[in-house]
C-alpha cells in the first residue's frame, strides 16, 4: 500500500489538485498559443511583403535587436527575448536555425485635476513611427501639459503602469513635483535576473485567471496574436461599442472598456515592453532621484491584487524607506480606487496637506540651520 502526502492535511488536497489542474490547463493553452503565434508570424510576413511598400520586420527576428538595444537603453530586451521553449523550438525548426533572439500644472489660477490619456491611450495620438519608450511618454506629457500650461508645481497620482511614468517624470522635475501617489506600482526588488525579464514574467504571467491577467499575458507574449486581436477589436472599436450599447441598453460604454479598445497594436505592444518591462530597468535610478529631491511619496496597494502583487508595494517601500505604504485589504487592482472614489479623494487631500506642512517645516528647519 502506498501513502501519498503523509504530512499534508486532507483539507489541503482539493487546493493542491485544483492548482495542478489549473497549471496543466494553462500550460496547454499557452502551448497552443505558441503554435498559433508562430503560424501568424509567417502569415503576416507574407501579407506585409505583398501589401506594404516598406515592410517592417517583426520582433521574432533577432537581426536588428542588438543594434536597437545598444543604441537606446530604453528599448526593452523583452521585445526580442520572451523565453518560451516550444516557440523557440518551432521558430528554429521552421527557419532552420536554433536559439533565441539577442537580448537586451497655470500661475494665478486655482488648482485643477488633470486626467491624462497617455500617449497611445484613449483619445491621445498613436503615432506609428514611435517606439513608445518611457522618455516618449514623459516628453509628450511635457509638451501637452507642463509646458503649455506652465505647470511649476503639481502633485502626481498614478496607477499601475502609470507609476513608472510618474516616477520618471518626477525624477526629471523633482523641483516641480509636490508629491507622488503610486497606486499598485509594478516594482520588484533586485535579483540576479534582468529587471525587464522579471517584470515580463511576473506582470504577464501565463495564467488563465483572472481574465485581465490572461489578456495581459496574450498581448505581451504573442506579437502576432496581439496584432490580430487589435485588428479585429481595436480597429473596429466603434462597431463593438455600438453593439455593446445595443446589447446592454446603456448609453455609454465604461471608459475602462472603451480605452482598452482604442489602442493600436503598435502602441499597445511597444508600451508594454518599453515602459513596463524596459522601465523596470530604470526604476531604481528614478527612485534615487525622487528621494534625493525630497519628493513625498505614498504607495497604496490592494491586498488582493492579482495583477500587480502587493509584494511590489513592499519592495518599493524597502527601496524608499521614507515613503508611506498603505495596504488595502479586500481590494484588488481595480477596486483599490474604483468603488471608493470619495474615500480615495479624502486620502489624497490629507496626504497633500501633510506633504505641504512637512515641506514648510523642513524649509524652516533649513533656515534656522543656515
Amino acid at each position: 500500500m502506498l501513502a501519498f502526502g503523509a504530512n499534508v492535511s486532507p483539507s489541503a488536497w482539493p487546493r493542491a489538485v485544483t492548482g495542478a489542474v489549473s497549471s496543466a490547463l494553462a500550460a496547454a493553452v499557452f502551448a497552443f498559443l505558441d503554435v498559433v503565434d508562430v503560424l501568424l508570424c509567417f502569415v503576416y510576413g507574407f501579407l506585409d511583403a505583398v501589401f506594404e511598400d516598406s515592410p517592417v520586420s517583426c520582433y521574432c527576428h533577432g537581426s536588428h535587436s542588438a543594434a536597437a538595444l545598444e543604441d537606446d537603453d530604453e528599448v526593452s530586451d523583452t521585445l526580442y527575448h520572451r523565453r518560451s521553449a516550444l516557440r523557440d523550438a518551432l521558430m528554429g525548426l521552421v527557419r532552420g536555425r536554433s536559439g533565441s533572439p539577442e537580448t537586451e500644472r497655470r500661475k494665478g489660477r486655482s488648482p485643477r485635476m488633470l486626467a491624462v490619456d497617455l500617449l497611445g491611450f484613449g483619445k491621445s495620438p498613436k503615432p506609428a513611427n514611435c517606439m513608445y519608450r518611457l522618455k516618449d511618454h514623459v516628453e509628450m506629457i511635457e509638451r501637452s501639459l507642463i509646458d503649455p500650461l506652465n505647470l511649476s508645481s503639481f502633485h502626481l497620482v498614478s496607477h499601475s503602469m502609470g507609476c513608472i511614468i510618474a516616477l520618471a517624470l518626477a525624477a526629471k522635475h523633482p523641483e516641480r513635483v509636490r508629491s507622488i501617489t503610486l497606486i499598485a506600482p509594478p516594482y520588484f526588488g533586485a535579483c540576479e535576473e534582468k529587471a525587464s525579464q522579471v517584470a515580463l514574467k511576473r506582470l504577464a504571467e501565463k495564467k488563465l485567471w483572472p481574465p485581465l491577467q490572461f489578456g495581459s499575458a496574450v498581448m505581451s507574449w504573442y506579437e502576432h496574436i496581439g496584432r490580430t486581436v487589435c485588428f479585429l477589436v481595436c480597429k473596429n472599436h466603434l462597431l463593438w461599442e455600438r453593439l455593446f450599447r445595443f446589447l446592454t441598453g446603456k448609453r455609454d460604454v465604461d471608459f475602462l472598456l472603451g480605452d482598452l479598445t482604442k489602442h493600436t497594436h503598435h502602441s499597445a505592444w511597444h508600451t508594454m515592453h518599453n515602459v513596463i518591462c524596459g522601465g523596470a530597468m530604470l526604476q531604481d535610478r528614478n527612485l534615487e532621484a525622487v528621494e534625493a529631491g525630497g519628493v513625498p511619496v505614498q504607495v497604496i496597494h490592494g491586498g488582493d491584487d492579482q495583477v500587480v502583487p502587493a509584494e511590489c508595494g513592499r519592495h518599493l517601500k524597502a527601496k524608499l524607506p521614507g515613503a508611506e505604504l498603505r495596504l488595502m485589504e479586500g481590494c484588488d487592482h481595480k477596486t483599490v480606487v474604483f468603488g471608493r472614489e470619495r474615500g480615495f479623494a479624502e486620502e489624497l487631500r490629507a496626504f497633500w496637506s501633510a506633504s505641504h506642512q512637512n515641506k514648510q517645516l523642513a524649509a524652516s528647519a533649513s533656515g534656522w540651520a543656515g
